[in-house]
């Protein structure tokens, strides 16, 4: 089976995407830098003519459709700076959210079991996990 949304004439230079062809989300990807992608329609002429795109290549060429969505693309130095670095920033930013959300459930589950009368020789280290990849993390002890 072949992938339907494939771009076969893709530049290596650039990023390509298919998004979604609401306004508020062309505004956004525009503003970004992407850029809508025209050329010749890849469906063939029946299937393009019964779905209402154009099967000519006026100047310019069609915009390249499937659906709701439309083809896009930015160029990959621009990617990364507009788009991969920013999601990096916040994916970091999230990640010391999540830091300190665990460190303090730790530090309320501790105080939770001495208020209970346990003992701090009692009480591990660490009670709550961001996931299973941290240190000390036994996911077979009950």
């Amino acid at each position: 089976m072949t992938d339907r949304f494939a771009v076969k004439d893709a530049d290596p230079n650039y990023r390509y995407r298919w998004c979604n062809t609401r306004e508020r989300t062309m505004l956004g990807k525009l503003d970004v830098g992407w850029e809508i992608v025209k050329g010749p329609s890849e469906l063939p002429p029946e299937v393009a003519s019964a779905l209402g795109q154009s099967t000519e290549a006026p100047a310019g060429g069609t915009t390249r459709t499937r659906g709701d969505l439309i083809l896009m693309r930015i160029h990959k130095d621009l990617y990364e700076e507009r788009v991969e670095k920013p999601r990096r920033a916040a994916a970091e930013r999230q990640g010391v959210s999540l830091d300190t959300m665990v460190q303090q459930a730790n530090e309320q589950a501790k105080r939770a079991l001495k208020d209970k009368g346990y003992k701090d020789s009692q009480i591990r280290d660490a009670l709550v996990f961001q996931d299973s990849d941290r240190p000390g993390f036994d996911s077979t002890r009950k």
